[in-house]
């Protein structure tokens, strides 16, 4: 569950993760394929070189069956982290991540 996690990327590497371990062949092409993204696309946005848009967040929480709440949570992440990412390109200097507190 989304709620678990203060990075919109590690919960998306756990889904992968889950869905490997419970078969062996599933691949990132698959995942990708599943959230209608290319496979650079979405490894790119796994290794933090490339943001999710506000779209595809919404896009991937319908594919990943997330409630209300947890679609609500995982496009704050989203946001979240494209500001901050934002900011450090402007300011030039690592923004002081706030630790998100569980409910």
């Amino acid at each position: 569950m989304v709620l678990a996690y203060n990075d919109y990327r590690e919960f998306l590497k756990q889904v992968l993760l889950s869905r490997q371990e419970k078969n062996s062949r599933y691949s990132l092409r698959a995942f990708a394929k599943s959230l209608s993204i290319s496979p650079g696309a979405l490894s790119k946005v796994l290794n933090s070189v490339n943001n999710l848009s506000h779209q595809k967040a919404l896009d991937f929480s319908k594919v990943l069956n997330m409630n209300e709440t947890e679609t609500n949570y995982f496009l704050h992440l989203v946001t979240m982290n494209n500001l901050t990412r934002r900011l450090e390109r402007t300011q030039g200097t690592p923004v002081v991540e706030l630790e998100v507190l569980s409910h």
